[in-house]
């Protein structure tokens, strides 16, 4: 039979069709063996531009809520009355119930966060310790102050040191003095019985 060319032109893309999946197929096994979705490429991103200040401060702010959750049960558990057996009284208690559960479930779910807040700061931490650095480097301002205390302390050392030989010194030439007119003394008396006159007495002798 011969077919007409319009049924041969309309039969003619057909193969297309048939190599557009292919090429979607070949694209998804590309992305499931080479490189990653965007979206899960953003998410590491996002994971991966959380430093340790922010993770601390997350912990913090879990810890004051984990605190106020504790409080609120424990304030809860006081004003807990014992069940008389009445319907209303029922009521309360599974109303009570319900809200003990939700604020200890609440607490759970941020004791688990917690954890993970945990781990992931001791792994950040191992990475920052295979990279070597000078704690010096940080606070360098600490050795110059001990430096110049010591030379401080040195100095000050030195002026006690040249105090005490001053005082020696001044010790020493004090009593130099004072033998020195001990002996001149003796000396003035010497002279003074030498030159003295005789004495007259009243008779004449």
């Amino acid at each position: 039979m011969s077919q007409s060319p319009g049924y041969q032109t309309a039969m003619a893309p057909r193969p297309l069709q048939n190599q557009a999946p292919q090429q979607s197929e070949t694209g998804g096994a590309q992305n499931a063996h080479g490189q990653q979705p965007p979206a899960q490429q953003q998410q590491q991103s996002r994971t991966s531009s959380i430093t340790s200040i922010q993770l601390c401060q997350m912990a913090t702010e879990l810890i004051s809520e984990i605190v106020s959750r504790t409080t609120e049960l424990c304030t809860f558990f006081r004003t807990v009355q014992v069940p008389t057996g009445s319907k209303m009284a029922k009521h309360v208690s599974i109303d009570r119930r319900k809200r003990m559960v939700e604020g200890n479930k609440a607490i759970q779910n941020h004791f688990v966060t917690l954890n993970v807040i945990h781990h992931r700061l001791q792994e950040q931490l191992q990475d920052d310790e295979e990279v070597p650095f000078d704690l010096k480097s940080l606070i360098p301002y600490v050795e110059k102050t001990r430096a110049k205390e010591e030379k401080e302390s040195q100095e000050i050392l030195d002026l006690k040191a040249q105090r005490d030989q001053l005082l020696v010194i001044n010790y020493q030439k004090n009593q130099q003095m004072l033998e020195t007119m001990k002996i001149m003394r003796l000396i003035l008396q010497d002279i003074n019985m030498d030159i003295k006159p005789d004495v007259i007495r009243p008779d004449g002798r």
